[in-house]
């Protein structure tokens, strides 16, 4: 090649590359032979001599990616002369002919070369070549421009599968590289590109190469969000192409990863989940795990799939369920694996994934119980060598358990009546769930549900004896750890009203708390969420309730800042009947039984005792307990009864 007799005999040099070529396509071992940059560079002179001569460029396209994929030849193909071979590659890539065959050549170089610098300690060298190699075919990035030539490349040679599948490769490492990212021309041509491979994917039907291919890059572009789809039915694709390639390891990781990425990601992600669920994308997950039962990283990108598809998804969660979903799921977590890494990576997503489906889905639930799988749990939780962020997801697992537990009983108490043999002393579901809300004092679902639980037995038990009543030290504990959770709050508040009127209605002793404790949790509520309105009546309710049950003694803990935030919150809320009648009750507990009343009369407070009298549709007794405190004012020198005539 590098002899001046030939150089000038294209067919000479066609011959001669073509034997290059024939020779390191047998036996990879003769490209060591050719990585001198003499060789190198006799090889690239000759192609740009004979840049028009077809049979030159293809032989030598092809030499050039056998020996790019040596990494260590490519990196010297890609430091020789400047770069010079990204820039002749580039330019081939532009050239017209009616066969592909160079062109696909090219593009199986540049993407090997891609390759290499990927892998290299310079990974952008490669991209940062590319970008100088661009003309201006189009006004704005010059990354932009290369894929615009890449997609007219495929595009002009459609029924090319090596020119397709070489193609997507190099848009792969281009998207790996991270250098597309967040450019909107980018965007654009890649959902171009998408366009282009769903029309053409008919002409290779029968190729799994092209299948594997297309979906990696599918997956790849799935990182960055949906915008680069477009319109292109992208879930479908997928579904269709694990479906009809069961047997592809390949298919079925970057199947499941695109499934995950689409649902999680997606502000569409709801629409997606309904589209892959209807077109048994569940279903092509699951004969996944089936099939590859052994291989750790489908099973545990089959997890993570699993788990998006069914996020805040009921009839996803049912449909896991009846397909065997959740017996998958645990085969994969007790799947062995030689890297203790990617064995704690699955066991973390498969918890996750169960965690998932248990939540808000009974018969999850229900399965996950009976089949002792809570239990192996359990189990593992009281392991010592667990790793700690395990050791978490099997928490956050058994706290969802635990949550539904709670739901369930709930569940029965409201729709069941509870007759008096069903007691409050002889039941466990009291403990139940303040057992619950010790074991996981940071998870808010679990306090709440226990608060409203614990709410439900008090309003609903008709028993005579209240039993164990010291349940007390833990709502209000409740309520101070999770003071800023609205739902929490109004929980605890409620549970504490119900346990009140139950130790009134039952002639009960005053339990042994700490009644300054109580009084000012409750009160810091009120300050806290004075907007809210639900929290105001419940907190009132619980306020009122305890100054009745526990009398004289529990109203030493009334304040300035009590009375005042009782009267501010009547006056922002006039039409919640019930923060009116509690705060009415609260007034007239101070009045009548605490003989504090002075302490604390303002203006405001008259004038809101006043206009409550003066509502007519007040229930009686509430109202025979506001003119108590009217006369009650008014005997201390307030002129409220004048007020109110």
């Amino acid at each position: 090649i590098g002899s001046p007799i030939h150089s000038s005999s294209a067919n000479a040099q066609a011959e001669l590359l073509h034997t290059l070529w024939s020779i390191v396509s047998l036996n990879q071992w003769y490209i060591s032979d050719l990585r001198s940059g003499v060789e190198m560079k006799d090889i690239i002179r000759v192609m740009e001599i004979h840049s028009n001569h077809y049979s030159v460029q293809k032989y030598g396209c092809g030499l050039l990616a056998y020996i790019s994929s040596c990494k260590k030849c490519a990196l010297d193909l890609l430091r020789n002369r400047d770069g010079n071979i990204v820039q002749m590659l580039m330019d081939m890539l532009k050239t017209p002919s009616n066969e592909g065959h160079f062109q696909g050549n090219a593009l199986k170089a540049l993407f090997r070369l891609s390759s290499a610098s990927l892998s290299s300690d310079t990974p952008s060298e490669f991209f940062q070549m590319v970008c100088c190699a661009q003309g201006n075919i189009h006004d704005g990035n010059s990354l932009a421009n290369a894929m615009h030539t890449i997609m007219h490349t495929m595009q002009r040679n459609p029924r090319d599968t090596t020119l397709q599948i070489n193609g997507l490769r190099l848009l792969w490492n281009i998207l790996e590289s991270d250098i597309a990212v967040g450019d909107d021309r980018c965007d654009f041509i890649l959902g171009k590109i998408l366009q282009h491979t769903l029309a053409v994917k008919a002409h290779h039907q029968k190729s799994q190469a092209f299948h594997e291919t297309m979906i990696c890059t599918v997956s790849k572009m799935s990182c960055y969000g949906p915008n680069s789809f477009g319109e292109q039915p992208i879930p479908l694709f997928v579904v269709e192409t694990m479906l009809a390639h069961p047997t592809s390891s390949i298919v079925a990781l970057y199947g499941c990863r695109c499934i995950a990425n689409i649902c999680a990601q997606s502000p569409s992600s709801e629409l997606f989940q309904h589209v892959i669920a209807s077109s048994n994308g569940i279903l092509a997950i699951i004969v996944c795990m089936d099939t590859f039962q052994e291989h750790r990283i489908v099973q545990s990108e089959a997890c993570t799939a699993l788990h998006a598809i069914c996020n805040n998804s009921p009839q996803n969660k049912e449909q896991v369920w009846r397909l065997g979903g959740v017996d998958r799921i645990f085969r994969a977590y007790n799947s062995y694996c030689w890297s203790e890494e990617m064995s704690t990576t699955t066991k973390i997503r498969a918890c996750v994934a169960i965690n998932t489906l248990l939540y808000d889905c009974r018969v999850v639930s229900d399965d996950l119980r009976n089949k002792g799988i809570i239990l192996k749990f359990e189990e593992e939780y009281s392991d010592a060598t667990v790793s700690g962020e395990l050791r978490q997801v099997i928490q956050d697992l058994l706290a969802s358990e635990t949550c539904e537990c709670l739901r369930d009983i709930m569940t029965e108490i409201t729709t069941c009546s509870i007759s008096e043999n069903n007691s409050i002393g002889s039941t466990s579901r009291l403990p139940t769930a303040v057992k619950a809300m010790k074991r996981f004092p940071t998870y808010v679902n679990i306090h709440e549900m226990g608060c409203k639980l614990i709410a439900c037995i008090f309003a609903s038990s008709s028993a005579n004896d209240a039993g164990d009543l010291q349940y007390y030290e833990t709502i209000i504990l409740s309520l101070k750890e999770h003071s800023d959770t609205p739902e929490n709050v109004a929980a605890a508040c409620s549970a504490l009203r119900n346990m009140c009127l139950f130790q009134m209605s039952y002639a009960q002793n005053p339990s042994d708390i700490s009644m300054k404790s109580y009084a000012s949790e409750v009160f810091n509520s009120m300050a806290l969420h004075e907007d809210n309105v639900s929290i105001l009546e419940h907190a009132s309710g619980a306020l009122w309730a305890f100054f009745c049950a526990q009398n004289s003694n529990a109203l030493s803990c009334v304040t300035d800042n009590t009375i005042s935030t009782i009267v501010r919150a009547m006056n922002r809320f006039p039409g919640c009947s019930h923060l009116q009648r509690n705060g009415i009750g609260i007034f007239w507990a101070v009045f009548s039984v605490s003989g504090r009343g002075s302490d604390f009369v303002t203006d405001n407070l008259v004038s809101t005792v006043v206009r409550f009298v003066g509502k007519r549709e007040s229930d009686a007794a509430d109202t025979i307990s506001a003119i108590d405190i009217v006369l009650a004012l008014t005997s201390m020198g307030f002129q409220a009864l004048e007020i109110l005539q």
